[in-house]
């Protein structure tokens, strides 16, 4: 899984360490991904709860009439969900979308999409677009960790800036299901979701 494979590159960065002569690097670490509630963001409108999926597959070759499942990624969050209705529950796990802000399953393609509860009301985020648009803006670490985690990276260190934020992240390139690299990155957010390499720290085989 995506989170798994990211948080296997961190661990293998750290034992090996980065070191050399960087300098001025952001110094605060992020919380863990699944840490964050539902009051860590500041979204651009009042949800009851949301959560972050992913579609799972039945091996085609081994069942001829494979169908996609959803998984759950994150809650925004536990506890809220457990205080839903069996009705509600039901509907939030029943959701399932071939469109997402971002895709997993290297080589094959996964979904990764929000589902969102507004006054009892059950909706799908399906694009980089309508994610942001939820957010607003990205101005809380809850909201910049996941628009970089939605973008391939792993977040470890970041510090605020006039225009966003500054941040060390490990990104991951997957050629097939072992290769490609994994390159530690200082990197600038903006409010608008831009994201901006300033220079790269360390780059190492992912495999």
């Amino acid at each position: 899984m995506k989170y798994a494979i990211l948080t296997l590159a961190s661990i293998v960065l750290f034992a090996c360490g980065s070191g050399g002569p960087n300098k001025n690097l952001p110094i605060t670490p992020f919380p863990d991904l699944a840490s964050y509630r539902l009051s860590d963001f500041s979204l651009s409108k009042p949800l009851n709860y949301w959560q972050i999926e992913t579609q799972t597959y039945d091996d085609p070759f081994l069942d001829p009439d494979f169908v996609a499942r959803s998984s759950v990624i994150f809650q925004f969050d536990e506890n809220i969900f457990e205080g839903l209705s069996n009705e509600l529950q039901d509907e939030i796990l029943s959701q399932n979308s071939n469109a997402g802000f971002s895709y997993s399953c290297i080589p094959s393609s996964c979904a990764i999409y929000g589902v969102i509860l507004e006054e009892g009301r059950v909706d799908l985020i399906i694009s980089e677009e309508e994610l942001l648009e939820l957010f607003g803006e990205i101005d809380t670490t809850a909201e910049l960790d996941i628009w970089l985690w939605m973008s391939n990276y792993e977040s470890r260190l970041y510090e605020t800036t006039d225009t966003g934020y500054r941040v060390v992240a490990v990104e991951i390139y997957q050629s097939d299901v072992c290769g490609g690299t994994v390159d530690e990155d200082l990197l600038e957010v903006t409010a608008d979701g831009t994201i901006t390499e300033l220079r790269r720290i360390s780059r190492q085989q992912a495999c």
